[in-house]
């Protein structure tokens, strides 16, 4: 959390696959300077069923992104900083990144953790971070086979770099 919130201490475009609770769209939103936005991207707990998993696809990781989806109301939800907060809801496979292209100073894949999701994310974030920009990964672990394949076969074409001590990757 706390490297994150630092990450928004000059970012004023902030992207995240996989909005859970909110909290770290709340720790950005706290913490980017002044005009600053942050847009987040999760399944709408009303329509799960629009998921869309694929031949090799953990379903452990689908049942966790499902689970995580599952909020209406976030942590920013009702606090100063939720005006800064753009909440959209639908599958990231089916997102348009087009408005985003070039724009993000930090993208932050952390939606679902399925394979397949983790590519589609991944291609997503970097075309849509700003040159300079920063793409952070949550979870690399074999413990999140899906995550941890898809960066595995991006460092051998990208440098990604392990954060010390925690389970995020960046480019």
């Amino acid at each position: 959390a706390w490297i994150l919130a630092v990450l928004a201490k000059d970012a004023k475009h902030l992207f995240e696959f996989g909005t859970c609770t909110g909290k770290t769209s709340y720790l950005w939103a706290r913490n980017q300077p002044a005009g600053g936005t942050v847009t987040t991207l999760t399944l709408d707990p009303r329509r799960l069923d629009e998921y869309q998993s694929e031949a090799g696809d953990d379903r452990t990781a689908e049942q966790y992104a499902k689970e995580e989806s599952r909020f209406s109301r976030f942590r920013y939800t009702g606090t100063e900083v939720e005006a800064r907060v753009v909440q959209l809801y639908g599958d990231s496979k089916q997102f348009d990144e087009a408005p985003y292209v070039a724009g993000c100073d930090v993208v932050f894949v952390d939606g679902s953790h399925a394979y397949s999701y983790v590519v589609n994310d991944s291609g997503k974030a970097l075309r849509m971070v700003r040159p300079g920009g920063l793409v952070i990964w949550h979870d690399y672990s074999p413990d999140c086979p899906g995550v941890f394949r898809a960066l595995n076969e991006m460092s051998a074409r990208l440098p990604l770099v392990l954060v010390r001590g925690t389970t995020l990757v960046a480019y």
